[in-house]
């Protein structure tokens, strides 16, 4: 799927367009206080967090491996970019099934720092056709520095499940 200039789809405004309609829709649901019992239910169960965590965390760590994989100056470069691009499309889908409300102290903070990693991909110079090194620097500094808040989070969390439960 790609617009009308050819571009590929990941590179394409509708691709920022779909990522930050599923990341709005996610912010009205939640602040709305809206919920879909059927799915609130099953999350309450601990094996269906549990398997939807790691499900979560494995995606997480392997788009880690993706972004890094382009120091590797491979042929596969680009594929690894554009898989790291999906990926990232569909991760708010399955954060939305691992947990439909934010929690409390850091887990808020997950919340919000997972929001603006996503905000922050979606809204890529390339999708805007920017050309500006500078701007191409700052992004990148900005979406590294909020994964790697992200991924720290994310490891206390593991943390505290597992060592309190």
């Amino acid at each position: 799927m790609s617009n009308h200039k050819n571009i590929p789809f990941y590179q394409s405004r509708q691709y920022s367009l779909l990522g930050t309609l599923l990341l709005t829709a996610i912010v009205i649901q939640y602040s709305m206080g809206w919920r879909w019992d059927a799915l609130y239910t099953l999350q309450m169960n601990m094996a269906y967090k549990q398997i939807t965590g790691f499900m979560l965390f494995s995606i997480f760590l392997y788009q880690w491996y993706l972004g890094l994989s382009r120091y590797q100056k491979s042929q596969n470069t680009k594929s690894m970019t554009i898989i790291h691009r999906y990926i990232g499309l569909g991760l708010p889908v399955l954060f939305y099934f691992h947990s439909l409300k934010s929690g409390f102290a850091y887990q808020n903070m997950i919340w919000f720092l997972f929001l603006l990693t996503c905000l922050t991909a979606y809204l890529h110079p390339d999708i805007f056709n920017s050309r500006a090194r500078k701007l191409k620097q700052i992004w990148f500094i900005t979406h590294i520095s909020l994964v790697s808040l992200l991924t720290t989070l994310l490891f206390y969390h593991l943390y505290i499940v597992y060592a309190y439960s």
